[in-house]
């Protein structure tokens, strides 16, 4: 799998390819067979609806560095996906393996996550967070994603 920027500490990370983003979904499906069997890509990001819970809060801080607490909650405070914090762990480490979410730096031996601006199935995801709330999105695809199913 091709290190995240933050593992690397490259200013300007490799860009999203067709193809890069091909091999990270065989790569999911080879390490996950029982959990993929049928299913299609989309599922990979948004089932169980734990992980979806936890995708549109990152989704919906997209600028936010992101703690495990912050997520989950700790003490009176709910959190942003209510969750428990062993799913959080679970889902966490499908998240980042899909590429979706990146873990940036550790703070007190905590890591910090932030969401994959440039994944292109993220950027779709906060396009359509952003119709369903203003009725616009300021967020484009970008342009090596749009062509005919199938196209190269």
């Amino acid at each position: 799998m091709t290190p995240t920027p933050s593992q690397t500490g490259d200013a300007d990370p490799e860009p999203f390819t067709r193809e890069r983003l091909m091999q990270i979904h065989q790569d999911y499906r080879e390490a996950n067979p029982d959990a993929t069997e049928g299913a299609a890509v989309l599922d990979f990001y948004l089932t169980p609806a734990s992980r979806a819970r936890i995708l549109r809060a990152f989704v919906g801080w997209p600028n936010e560095e992101l703690s495990a607490s912050d997520i989950y909650g700790s003490g009176d405070d709910e959190g942003l996906a209510d969750v428990s914090p062993a799913t959080f762990t679970r889902q966490i480490d499908a998240l980042t393996a899909l590429e979706a979410v990146e873990e940036t730096r550790r703070m007190n031996g905590s890591p910090l996550y932030q969401v994959n601006q440039r994944h292109p199935v993220v950027q779709a995801l906060g396009m359509a967070d952003n119709l369903a709330q203003h009725g616009e999105t300021p967020l484009l695809v970008d342009d090596d994603f749009i062509g005919q199913v199938g196209e190269k």
